[in-house]
């Protein structure tokens, strides 16, 4: 998977695509490119605590910034009524698929690149 930085900083398009991540045993993370969560299942670590029958969200929403020689830049998005704040989504240079080894199998997780004003990429 490979979403390019014109999709992520098209705030309505990286709205409208959505990523998930599961663990094979009923939980998951799920969420938007942008990065709100634009609907109630999504979050960054929801377990179910009896499979499929009863699921938890212990992490909801993580905000998030680039602090780099006494500058701060936001990587974060939330949406409230009328207004967007921060707005991280424009920072984002693209979202790919990072391959990942867990115990006994191979997978992938996505994974943001942000740029700061001043240049700098992060991860």
């Amino acid at each position: 998977m490979k979403i390019k930085a014109e999709d992520c900083q098209n705030l309505e398009r990286a709205l409208k695509l959505e990523w998930l991540e599961t663990n094979g045993r009923g939980g998951f993370a799920s969420g938007t490119v942008a990065g709100p969560n634009t609907r109630r299942y999504h979050a960054l670590l929801l377990v179910a605590r009896k499979l499929l029958a009863e699921r938890c969200v212990l992490v909801n929403h993580l905000e998030e910034r680039l602090d780099i020689n006494g500058s701060s830049f936001p990587l974060s998005t939330n949406l409230y009524p009328g207004t967007v704040h921060p707005d991280g989504y424009r920072r984002c240079v693209g979202l790919f698929s990072l391959a990942v080894r867990r115990v006994g199998q191979r997978c992938t997780t996505p994974a943001l690149c942000a740029v700061a004003p001043n240049g700098a990429l992060w991860p």
